[in-house]
């Protein structure tokens, strides 16, 4: 993975960032010889960058792959987004797998949060889609940013210590490698590469709270105390 003396700098950011993330997944040990990896693709930009970086890592780990999104029914983006996915897979020739979550119904009846109920009605498609096809582990695209966040959120909620643990990069099939890489880190790959994806306009909404925490509380505190807090609050 390593570039070339005359690489371009958009060559050596590719190589520099997917080398951090065969780096991951072999401190983490998150990948086996011939595993067959469900990767989830929202259509963001994380699961968009994850995607092409175990294309590039195929080979090096032995690894077949394919491609699964849940559309959760829940804005008008929604259909758009899974078009994209279900092209994205095409172009790519890896086999597609996609269905119509009904996460409304799921609220209703177990009186969830919105974002509750639509990560149950997501990992329950993953797992038994990875169940129904064989798949040996399921790829998601949660990255350092995210954990930051969770653990402060968890803080604020009063949480105890599994809470301020963050996410794991591996939970049974469930595998994270982008665990320690920041987003800004991720939007820069996917510049360079040219790599189109679609940003989801509720991860604006100030009704989430964990959109407050990103997008209001986070900011603030690393402007007015600490301005490395997002790498701080990950490690």
């Amino acid at each position: 993975m390593s570039p070339s003396p005359n690489a371009s700098p958009e060559e050596i950011l590719r190589a520099d960032f997917e080398a951090k993330v065969a780096v991951a997944i072999d401190a983490y040990g998150l990948l086996d010889k011939n595993d067959r990896v469900l990767v989830a693709v929202s259509a963001g930009p994380d699961s968009v960058a994850l995607l092409y970086a175990l294309i590039a890592l195929k080979r090096r780990y032995a690894i077949t792959l394919a491609v699964a999104h849940l559309n959760h029914g829940l804005r008008e983006a929604a259909a758009a987004e899974q078009a994209f996915v279900a092209d994205l897979a095409h172009r790519l020739g890896l086999p597609f797998h996609t269905t119509l979550g009904d996460v409304r119904a799921l609220r209703r009846s177990q009186r969830l949060s919105l974002e509750d109920a639509a990560r149950r009605v997501r990992y329950t498609f993953l797992e038994q889609t990875a169940k129904t096809h064989g798949f040996t582990k399921i790829a998601v695209g949660h990255q350092a940013d995210d954990t930051a966040e969770l653990v402060l959120m968890n803080l604020l909620r009063g949480s105890g210590l599994q809470g301020l643990a963050g996410i794991a990069p591996r939970q049974g099939l469930v595998i994270r490698p982008l665990s320690d890489i920041h987003r800004n880190e991720i939007l820069a790959y996917l510049k360079a590469e040219k790599r189109p994806y679609h940003l989801d306009e509720s991860n604006a909404d100030p009704a989430f709270t964990r959109n407050r925490i990103r997008n209001e509380l986070i900011p603030h505190l690393a402007s007015a105390y600490n301005p490395g807090l997002r790498r701080t609050l990950h490690r």
